[in-house]
C-alpha cells in the first residue's frame, strides 16, 4: 500500500525541507555581535553558505532522479545493501562528536573521529589522513583566526 519512490528523491526533499528550515530559522540560531569595522565576515556566514549549497544541491538531487530511471533507487535495494551498517556507524560517531566536542575541543575530537570514519570505509592511502589534517587545522585557522569565531 505504500507508494515507492526512489531514495534519492526522499533524501532530496528531506534535506531540501531541512535546509530550508534552518536557513530560515538561522538568524534565531545563531546569535551575532555587533559587526567591528575589521570583521566582514560574521558567525553566520559559513552556515548561510552551506545551506545554501545544500539547498541547491537538494534541488538537483530531485530533478536527477526524474530522468533516472534506474530500479538501484528503490527502497529494497536499501534493504539488500550489505553495508548499512557503515551509514549507522557514521551517524553514531556524528552524534559521539557532537558530545565529545565540548571536553577535548575541536581539533583533537575531529582528527580523532573523522579518521575513524575513514578507517571505517576502508581507506588506505596516508594522503587522505594528511589531507584531513590538513582541512582540519585550515578550517580551525579560518574561524578563529580570520572570522573571529571561537571553536570548542
Amino acid at each position: 500500500m505504500f507508494i515507492k519512490i526512489p531514495v534519492d528523491r526522499f533524501i532530496g526533499i528531506v534535506l531540501l525541507i531541512c535546509s530550508t528550515t534552518t536557513y530560515i530559522f538561522l538568524p534565531y540560531l545563531i546569535k551575532e555581535p555587533s559587526m567591528n569595522s575589521n570583521q566582514k565576515y560574521g558567525a553566520s556566514f559559513f552556515p548561510k553558505v552551506l545551506l545554501i549549497l545544500t539547498i541547491a544541491l537538494s534541488i538537483v538531487l530531485i530533478i536527477k532522479t526524474f530522468f533516472n530511471k534506474s530500479k538501484e533507487n528503490t527502497n529494497e535495494s536499501i534493504k539488500k545493501n550489505k553495508k548499512t551498517w557503515v551509514a549507522w556507524a557514521v551517524f553514531g560517531i556524528s552524534i559521539v562528536y557532537s558530545f565529545v566536542i565540548e571536553t577535548f575541543g575541536f581539533v583533537l575530537t575531529s582528527i580523532t573521529l573523522m579518521s575513524l570514519i575513514l578507517i571505517l570505509f576502508g581507506t588506505k592511502k596516508w594522503y587522505y589522513y594528511a589531507i584531513l589534517i590538513v582541512m582540519i587545522f585550515l578550517i580551525n585557522y579560518v574561524f578563529q583566526d580570520l572570522m573571529n569565531v571561537m571553536l570548542p
